[in-house]
């Protein structure tokens, strides 16, 4: 997939959901797969259509299970973006390990 001379970024999804659809289709419908994305470094807090600089930045609408990586606002952490199918989130939310990493970042200034 060459979505390099894609600048409307409808176009670049309609092609990323195209392409989820072949793979789907050649590997039958119950595969499952994420997509895993990171913009951290891309200075999207920067940005300024008019009326000031963004104070929150996400990820919305894909129609597949994506997680995405982004600088923080303060730009001292990252923050994961995670979009999954109920059950999956379910899980995921559920996991030790993301129990014990949400309740340290909870618990720190």
């Amino acid at each position: 997939m060459n979505c390099s001379k894609s600048s409307d970024p409808n176009e670049l999804m309609a092609k990323v959901a195209n392409n989820i659809n072949i793979i789907r289709k050649d590997r039958g419908n119950d595969s499952e797969f994420q997509v895993f994305n990171t913009l951290c470094n891309f200075p999207m807090y920067d940005v300024d259509f008019g009326w000031g600089k963004p104070e929150r930045v996400g990820v919305t609408n894909v129609p597949v299970e994506l997680v995405v990586l982004m600088d923080s606002k303060c730009r001292t952490k990252v923050e994961a973006m995670v979009g999954l199918t109920e059950a999956h989130m379910h899980g995921f939310a559920n996991h030790p390990d993301i129990v014990a990493l949400t309740s340290l970042m909870e618990s720190s200034p």
